[in-house]
């Protein structure tokens, strides 16, 4: 265990206002505190989870402090956030292919890591959101690595879950209904947490997005899908405490709606979300909506 995680477990303490001899036990003694903290000793991983707790720091929260110290990725949430979200997607495409070209470094050396190769593929995906002709870079070859790895893997944890929501607009349709089935069958989940049912929510959004890019090539292709999500949702509501999530999918259909001539319905689901988002001040995201509403109906929001 390196040095580091003493120093900074040392850190988070202090801050926390705690003193060795308040956080040691029968478990962990304080003269092996006070060795893990200067870096003379190394520790059992229970052990180690167990300060933690003691200190009320969470391995995920230990995590990102020592990948903000050392500015290096260890958990793969940290570079898989969804890169159309990000301001400066300039400043965050060089960061993200600075992650890519590394992890390519390593899938040189250990090209039998087939875990790396899924990372990269994932981070082109996510550029690809936000740079459409990014997803030149993402082969057939590359598309069935991924749907391979997301129908054979029989409990998907926060790990597939991510992958699915930034990889399901480089699909089919035949497949992207293969891995629905997958995301929404309650049994292909080991332990349903609250950051798994909160990502179900964000793979809604991202179906949702991707089934509008096919309807506006083939409506009668993507319309049974629909039918099927809202069907689902009637039966699953996203929880309210996931708003961003549940407003964006209702905005989603309500498109979907405008695009199947059920007009009205359509333009009343859009112009709610957009209000709400706006009388919760959500400005920057009922301003993303106005565009979209506006390319889709071709009319200004303020003339409807």
């Amino acid at each position: 265990m390196k040095r580091i995680y003493g120093t900074i477990f040392k850190e988070l303490r202090l801050n926390k206002g705690y003193s060795i001899k308040e956080i040691s036990d029968t478990e962990v003694s304080k003269a092996t505190i006070s060795k893990f903290e200067h870096g003379a000793a190394m520790i059992s991983i229970d052990k180690f989870f167990r300060l933690l707790s003691n200190i009320n720091v969470s391995p995920g929260e230990f995590t990102l402090y020592v990948e903000e110290r050392l500015d290096i990725p260890y958990s793969f949430s940290s570079a898989t956030n969804n890169f159309s979200a990000f301001q400066d997607k300039q400043k965050n495409l060089v960061k993200v292919e600075k992650t890519i070209k590394r992890l390519e470094d390593q899938i040189q050396k250990f090209p039998e890591r087939k875990f790396l190769r899924i990372q990269i593929i994932n981070l082109k995906a996510i550029i690809s959101q936000a740079i459409p002709d990014y997803k030149d870079k993402i082969d057939a070859r590359d598309r069935q690595v991924i749907k391979q790895h997301l129908l054979v893997t029989k409990n998907w944890n926060d790990f597939e879950l991510r992958i699915y929501c930034s990889t399901i607009h480089l699909f089919d349709l035949a497949t992207i209904e293969l891995l629905t089935h997958k995301l929404l069958n309650p049994f292909n989940y080991r332990l349903i947490t609250p950051d798994i049912k909160w990502m179900m929510s964000v793979a809604l959004v991202n179906l949702t997005d991707a089934l509008l890019i096919r309807g506006a090539e083939d409506l009668t292709e993507s319309t049974p899908y629909f039918k099927q999500i809202i069907r689902y949702l009637e039966d699953h509501p996203i929880p309210n405490k996931h708003i961003a999530e549940k407003a964006f999918v209702k905005f989603n259909i309500g498109s979907h709606y405008y695009l199947i001539n059920q007009t009205e319905r359509g333009l009343e689901d859009m112009r709610e979300v957009i209000q709400g988002l706006s009388l919760l001040g959500c400005d920057e995201w009922a301003n993303a909506l106005i565009l979209e509403f506006e390319k889709l109906t071709k009319t200004s929001y303020l003339e409807l």
